[in-house]
């Protein structure tokens, strides 16, 4: 939806719902609707007695007309209680004019797995932000992907799979921070034998 020009807010309640089943909890609670209440009638018994003596109670019944109740119809939104904890919630898309910056890039030995380039981007108090697109280009082409669809590694977090012996160029599009000639890194294993590495790039703003 992102990669067809949807705006991020649009997509975001997927993203929510997917944390959501991931927590256990929704982070919007909804409160209840109290259901009217609805007064009951009240029976009155007055004994009368007959020539035998005998006493014989006939009910004499007074009934209380239940209220009349009007429905008001009112939008629909979710209300949290207000001593509830605050639950985590998806940042919004930065401006352009909040640049990210590579803060690190950390190379990643793993025989046997498949050479990721991974990003995590954080805005300025360090919060992941989903959301945000990563072009990467290279000779023989070019990808376009977005953070925050893998919820269970972090909002702000995508991965890409490279190539042995291929130099990539890594854009993010919000500010336009541009960062050239990444490649997967020579990595070795306990055997000495040759093998590509992935590497974990940390942008913020």
């Amino acid at each position: 939806m992102l990669a067809a020009g949807e705006p991020f807010e649009k997509v975001r309640p997927l993203a929510q719902l997917a944390t959501d089943l991931k927590q256990g909890f929704a982070s919007n609670p909804i409160t209840p609707t109290p259901f009217p209440t609805f007064s009951t009638p009240v029976v009155e018994w007055t004994p009368t007695f007959v020539e035998t003596g005998e006493a014989v109670v006939e009910p004499e019944a007074t009934f209380t007309p239940a209220p009349t109740v009007f429905f008001e119809q009112t939008p629909l939104a979710p209300v949290a209680a207000e001593t509830s904890a605050p639950r985590p919630t998806f940042t919004p898309t930065p401006g352009p004019g909040a640049p990210f910056t590579l803060v690190g890039q950390e190379a990643i030995c793993e025989p046997g797995k498949k050479p990721l380039m991974q990003f995590i981007l954080r805005d300025a108090r360090r919060n992941q932000v989903a959301g945000i697109e990563i072009i990467v280009t290279w000779d023989q082409g070019e990808d376009r992907f977005f953070t925050g669809f893998k919820p269970e590694l972090g909002d702000g977090y995508a991965d890409f799979v490279m190539q042995a012996g291929t130099v990539y160029n890594v854009r993010i599009v919000s500010g336009g921070s541009f960062v050239p000639n990444i490649a997967a890194p020579n990595c070795a294993d306990p055997n000495g034998a040759q093998y590509p590495g992935g590497l974990l790039l940390t942008f913020q703003q």
